[in-house]
């Protein structure tokens, strides 16, 4: 099993938050990387049409995705291609405005890694959002 590594999606004209993802790469407990994000507004309109087709699934989200969430989309699969292309066993992908409990962190890091046989994808939400899905396992609040 690989260890797990951590890719920070930052948008590079985002300025204002260049030294919290820098802050964020350095006490991460695992090897990060900071992926330029896609920027959305400088999307052509047949990059637009590729990625995204509002009707391709059902139920249709409720209303159209802009260009910045479209940009987002496209950021995270580039994490996600890197993921499979670096035959990581598994990873974190944060965006560049994420804030962690670091000593949380390194417990959920430690929980993840026992119980990775066991799951396939996880989606951990924003504190507060209540989290979906089957529980396959529970250990120290995680």
């Amino acid at each position: 099993m690989s260890r797990p590594k951590a890719f920070i999606i930052h948008l590079e004209r985002a300025l204002s938050r260049k030294a919290s993802v820098e802050a964020l790469r350095e006490r991460l407990p695992v090897e990060s990387e900071i992926l330029p994000a896609v920027d959305g507004q400088l999307l052509s309109p047949k990059a637009v049409e590729e990625a995204y087709v509002r009707a391709r699934f059902s139920p249709r989200y409720p209303f159209a995705l802009g260009l910045p969430e479209i940009g987002a989309f496209l950021s995270h699969r580039q994490a996600w291609r890197r993921i499979v292309a670096d035959n990581l066993d598994f990873a974190f992908v944060f965006e560049d405005d994420a804030a962690i409990d670091f000593a949380l962190f390194a417990s959920l890091l430690e929980f993840a890694a026992a119980q990775r046989l066991r799951w396939d994808y996880a989606l951990i939400p924003a504190a507060g959002l209540e989290p979906s899905g089957a529980i396959i396992a529970r250990s120290n609040g995680h």
